[in-house]
Order: structure tokens, then C-alpha cells, then sequence
């Protein structure tokens, strides 16, 4: 359900659920069943908003502490980076080729990330908030990144990269020439072993590389490495 009617004042979102939750006799369990049901509201994070007096009834708007400061758990260190979009519950950055995602928890990566900038962004915007990514790109990997600046953020967009209701695209820069009358393949690649920075190995399966076969001569010559 998209919420068509809500307002934020502060750390609360207003929101107006109608006469489902104003007309009913036990208006505080009508709420908790009309976030559930109308909104899919997370389950967790709505027991997290209970214990800590997060919900609240004003005559016909439901209130819930969405907006409550966070410490900036990363540090703010700035850097040159375009913002793509921003509202109260996300923020889109670009990310440059060269640049880290996230710092890698070493001592003596000193290297500035995007969440470094993030986190600078939001000091320097009186933004009370944790750095949360989304999603990921790898380090040579150029394009935008998507943070939450709330835990109900992070949630709904998790669960939507989840379902695939937010997409990624990928585009590759080739050298050399590719003949015109090329066909496009995918082929399979094998398992492969990769470890972090924390020594540990894990196997991680490369679904497809796209690859381009000249119909002419029968070469194959790979979109990327």
C-alpha cells in the first residue's frame, strides 16, 4: 500500500489510517492490525516501537517515532560525491569508480569510502542517522547507491530488493572490436573461492557471463573479466 496521506514533524510520521483505527473500540490494537495489514509494517520493528512508547493516538492521526536520532556510526570524512536523491526516508549517492563501498575494518585502510561521505553528508545536514547501504557495488563499479535513513527504510527496501521490485542494471566497457552480426550469449561460470578481509573462505557461485560469438569466424570474446 503506498501511504498517500502522512506528514513528519520531527522524529514522528503522522499518518490519518481513517475510521478502521478511529472508530474503533480498541483503537490501540486497531492500529497495530491496520500498520500490519495496510502497510506490511514489520513485525519486529513494531514491537521495538511499543517497548519504547513509539506509537501514539492523537484524535484521527496515528503518530509513530520513525524519525528518532541515531548515532553516526561511521566517521564523517568527506569527499567530492553527487547526490542523486534524497527524502526523508532514503538517499541515493554516486558512487565513483575506485571507491570503496564501506570501510573494510582494517587499521590500516585509511582509504575514504562512500559510507565515510554518507556519513559526513549527513553531519554537515544535521542528520541524525546510522549509515545503512542497501545494497552493494564492488570497488571498479561506478553508479548509484541507495541508503535508509531509517529502520522502517531499511526494511521495505530490503524486502523489495528481496521480491525484485527494485532493479539493477549493469553496463560494461569492452576493448577491442566485436564484429556487428554478434550474437549475445550466457554462459555459466564455475564455483569460486573468495576471502575477506577476516581471513574467513566462502564459495560463492558466479551465475553468467555474457560473452559475444561472431557468427563469421567463431571466436568468442568476453563482455568483461
Amino acid at each position: 500500500m503506498t501511504i498517500k496521506s502522512w506528514k513528519r514533524r520531527g522524529e514522528w510520521l503522522e499518518l490519518m489510517p481513517g475510521k478502521a483505527v478511529t472508530g474503533s473500540s480498541d483503537k490501540p490494537m486497531a492500529a497495530e492490525q491496520w500498520l500490519l495489514s495496510e502497510l506490511q509494517f514489520p513485525e519486529k520493528l513494531l514491537r521495538q516501537l511499543k517497548t519504547n512508547r513509539g506509537i501514539q493516538l492523537a484524535g484521527d492521526r496515528l503518530r509513530l517515532a520513525l524519525f528518532a536520532s541515531q548515532p553516526i556510526d561511521v566517521e564523517p570524512r568527506w569527499a567530492d560525491v553527487d547526490v542523486l536523491y534524497e527524502d526523508d526516508f532514503c538517499l541515493v549517492m554516486h558512487k565513483p569508480a575506485g571507491m570503496k563501498l564501506h570501510p573494510d575494518g582494517s587499521r590500516t585502510d585509511q582509504a575514504i569510502t562512500l559510507d565515510h561521505v554518507v556519513a559526513s553528508y549527513y553531519e554537515m545536514n544535521g542528520i541524525q542517522a546510522s549509515v545503512r547501504h542497501v545494497h552493494r557495488l564492488d570497488e571498479d563499479t561506478t553508479g548509484p547507491v541507495l541508503y535508509a535513513k531509517n529502520a522502517f527504510a531499511l526494511a521495505k527496501l530490503d524486502e523489495a530488493m528481496r521480491r525484485k521490485e527494485i532493479g539493477r542494471h549493469y553496463v560494461a566497457i569492452a576493448g577491442g572490436q566485436i564484429p556487428l552480426n554478434s550474437t549475445k550469449l550466457m554462459l555459466p561460470l564455475a564455483r569460486t573461492d573468495i576471502t575477506n578481509s577476516a581471513g574467513v573462505s566462502r564459495k560463492v557461485d558466479r551465475k553468467l557471463l555474457p560473452m559475444w560469438r561472431s557468427s563469421k569466424c567463431g571466436n568468442e570474446q568476453p563482455l568483461y573479466d
